[in-house]
């Protein structure tokens, strides 16, 4: 909704699952690289997911990025 925000949320829906159609093992395995990082955040008591955390969402918004087609060079 935050690309196009006259669309209705059914619509949004649809094309999420439109989007991620072919897409699902790959965000699958993006999120899988991150066990590691966690665990070991887990060690530091948490501190580590300060930086954590703020990388996997850029990670996140740049494979939306990828698969929407939007990506900046």
């Amino acid at each position: 909704m935050a690309d196009n925000p006259g669309m209705k949320s059914g619509e949004c829906i649809a094309q999420s699952v439109d989007l991620m159609d072919g897409n699902k093992g790959d965000l699958f395995v993006l999120e899988l690289t991150f066990i590691g990082w966690a665990f070991l955040c887990a060690f530091t008591c948490g501190v580590g997911y300060l930086w954590l955390i703020p990388y996997m969402n850029i990670a996140s918004t740049v494979f939306y990025r990828d698969i929407s087609g939007t990506s900046v060079q």
